[in-house]
């Protein structure tokens, strides 16, 4: 992944993630982040802060990126 196509997606999650905190989230982003995130759970590579030891990623905000996929192919 290109550094231009990174940056639109840790603004996209990030945007998503502030959307979901003020309570203007989009119920069909929050279905699929919670789904995503169910997965990250329960996944070794998932750290006690919250961020995923194989692409580095705080992956509160990326399950909210809807072209994102999890380096391990979990979902």
């Amino acid at each position: 992944m290109n550094k231009i196509t990174q940056a639109k997606q840790i603004i996209e999650g990030s945007t998503n993630l502030v959307k979901k905190i003020a309570g203007k989230a989009d119920p069909s982003i929050e279905e699929v982040a919670d789904d995503r995130f169910a997965i990250c759970k329960q996944c070794p590579y998932l750290t006690i802060a919250s961020t995923c030891q194989q692409c580095g990623c705080y992956m509160p905000s990326k399950t909210r990126v809807h072209s994102a996929s999890c380096p391990v192919s979990k979902w």
